[in-house]
């Protein structure tokens, strides 16, 4: 039993805070006490109490809280050196959590904007449709991860930008990074239709309605790996490439891509077979019609 693990489970939900259980010293959730081995049904909808003591008072899981309820954003910072520079900046005190690294401080944004950052080796942003673990949870290395206070309450402010200001620039640079990586991702990717030519106002009924052309267009046009600058190749062929995911707290690269079929997934659990209209959407926090709209504007 780990009574500590659903103490803290409990305190999550009474906050109006989803958890999930997920492996033992691992990250990705365990399916095989989850509804149907998936944790998005949590996203919108709180666990019981029977929930909470299957997950948590038998064997030995970590504890994942689910970001995005009642605006929880986490800061994840990948050095405490990092976090002490931004906690005197900003000038006060936000429950937060020691990982095997770094730091996770919590808040509540009021406005519900969540900056779209991944600054490799200094923070990520962990907002709507992520999860951290949770304080009393284990890493692979078998570092605990452990409250640094909890007495100390989760700050509530305006925007995430009102106390990390310099995310408005870095959210431009990953946009403009992509879109170059994309824009350049070599010949033979066929012939891209003209915005206007011919294209649904509406692509998504387009697409429902058998119009492909534009799906295709788009996905022919677009590679998944042109997205991961750092991804290393794992085959002679040029096939397959792994990368560190951008849906969890990756440090050691879990996102398979597979160039020929331009798809992608990842090992910890976040997804499988992905491909470029499913990864934008994901990474952007919109829905596919929406990342059809925006790739359909670059071509």
């Amino acid at each position: 039993m780990t009574p500590e693990l659903f103490d803290q489970a409990r305190r999550w939900v009474e906050l109006g805070i989803a958890v999930i259980p997920v492996r033992y010293r691992e990250k990705q959730p365990d399916g095989r006490v989850l509804p149907g081995g998936q944790w998005a049904r949590f996203q919108k909808e709180l666990p019981t109490e029977k929930d909470l003591r299957r997950w948590f008072c038998y064997g030995f899981r970590n504890l994942g809280v689910v970001c995005g309820w009642n605006n929880l954003v986490v800061l994840d910072f990948e050095s405490v050196d990092g976090w002490l520079t931004w906690k005197t900046r900003a000038g006060f005190e936000s429950y937060s959590v020691i990982t095997r690294r770094g730091v996770h401080t919590y808040l509540f944004s009021e406005s519900g904007e969540v900056p779209n950052v991944h600054r490799r080796g200094e923070i990520d942003i962990q907002g709507p449709g992520r999860y951290v673990l949770g304080a009393g949870s284990v890493h692979p290395t078998g570092a605990v991860y452990m409250a640094l206070d909890e007495a100390v309450a989760i700050c509530r402010v305006g925007s995430v930008y009102d106390v990390l200001p310099e995310a408005r620039q870095w959210e431009q640079e990953a946009r403009e990074a992509a879109t170059a990586a994309a824009l350049s991702s070599g010949p033979g990717l066929g012939v891209i239709t003209p915005v206007g030519a011919g294209v649904e106002a509406d692509p998504w009924a387009a697409a429902e309605r058998g119009g492909e052309d534009l799906i295709t267009t788009i996905k022919r046009r677009f590679r998944l790996l042109s997205f991961f600058p750092d991804a290393e190749k794992t085959d002679n062929s040029g096939r397959w490439w792994v990368a560190r995911c951008p849906f969890h707290d990756d440090h050691n690269p879990s996102f398979w891509i597979d160039a020929a079929r331009n798809l992608g997934g990842c090992y910890a659990g976040c997804g499988t077979n992905i491909d470029v209209i499913n990864f934008v959407a994901r990474r952007q926090g919109i829905s596919n019609r929406a990342a059809i709209e925006y790739l359909r504007g670059l071509l």
